[in-house]
């Protein structure tokens, strides 16, 4: 999950497979394997809008390796848990007709493999859920070791409830909904 809050720095929320096999030629096989949840921040906003005059703007997008990185290992049925609730999201993305993006919220962008979705401040439902997942992810990548058996029992609980929620909704041959509603 990668974020884009309106007015402070983007973030992301990785879950990635690290495997390092030996350094011999002939005789490779795997030294290490471990699932690993990242949460990364960059230490200034990286989008941003250049003033251009007369009342134009472009974005000025400013690459940067001036990031925090916080990182937490878990366990292979945990992470696979955890990717089974993104993909059942991701199989259910449907995009909107109408755009309910804003200057004041926060973009998400979802990627697992080849599915790819984006919410703008989801106030509810399958992206509201698959968002405080990723929020639950990256809380889980700060803490200490000791502090992490409740997230770990909430971020289940929760991902669970997505791949149930998205499985009832590809049953009736439902869509989900836009990630937001717009008022009346």
């Amino acid at each position: 999950m990668v974020a884009r809050p309106s007015f402070s720095p983007e973030y992301a929320i990785i879950l990635r497979h690290e495997i390092k096999y030996s350094d011999h030629p002939i005789d490779e096989h795997v030294k290490s394997d471990k699932w690993v949840v990242e949460f990364v921040k960059a230490k200034k906003p990286i989008w941003r809008w250049k003033e251009l005059g007369g009342g134009r703007m472009k974005l000025d997008i400013q690459v940067t390796m001036e990031v925090t990185r916080k990182r937490a290992e878990v366990t292979r049925e945990f992470a696979q848990v955890i990717s089974k609730a993104w993909e059942a999201a991701l199989e259910q993305t449907r995009y909107s007709d109408s755009d309910y993006g804003g200057c004041d919220g926060e973009t998400y962008q979802f990627c697992y493999f080849n599915l790819f979705g984006e919410a703008w401040s989801p106030e509810g439902g399958i992206p509201r859920m698959i968002t405080d997942l990723g929020h639950l992810l990256g809380d889980l990548a700060k803490q200490d070791h000791a502090s992490r058996d409740e997230l770990v029992t909430k971020c289940v609980t929760l991902a669970n409830k997505i791949t149930a929620d998205a499985g009832k909704l590809k049953q009736a041959g439902g869509r989900q909904p836009p990630a937001r509603v717009e008022s009346k």
